[in-house]
């Protein structure tokens, strides 16, 4: 095996009220669960922005093969998914702006055949 590590990183939004040390604890515990990452070195979890409502969290680890940072990556999101779900925490909501145009009508336009005149 080789002593080389690679990089690898998750990130997840959190409704901005939740603890904040309770979802550092959830992200580190669920991502050490997860298959092919390894506990030395140790992953790292830190609040990356708040944004109104949401705060983005991101979890990075190390896995042994590089190979292995997609599955590493899908497991430790499952993992996570379930603890947040058992821990009553919510995610973030996606935000959608609504635009509201006020007294616009759509354009027609009238097409008339070619050689023929109104």
């Amino acid at each position: 095996m080789s002593e080389r590590t690679h990089p690898s990183s998750i990130s997840i939004d959190f409704d901005a009220d939740s603890p904040a040390d309770q979802v550092g604890k959830i992200l580190i515990c669920a991502v050490l669960d997860a298959k092919h990452v390894l506990r030395d070195p140790p992953p790292d979890g830190t609040v990356q922005a708040i944004r109104g409502p949401t705060a983005s969290y991101c979890v990075s680890f190390y896995v042994a093969d590089f190979a292995d940072i997609p599955s590493a990556q899908t497991e430790s999101l499952r993992q996570v998914l379930s603890r947040v779900a058992n821990a009553g925490l919510r995610l973030a909501r996606p935000q959608t702006d609504v635009f509201i145009v006020e007294n616009s009508r759509p354009v027609t336009r009238s097409r008339q055949s070619p050689g023929r005149k109104k």
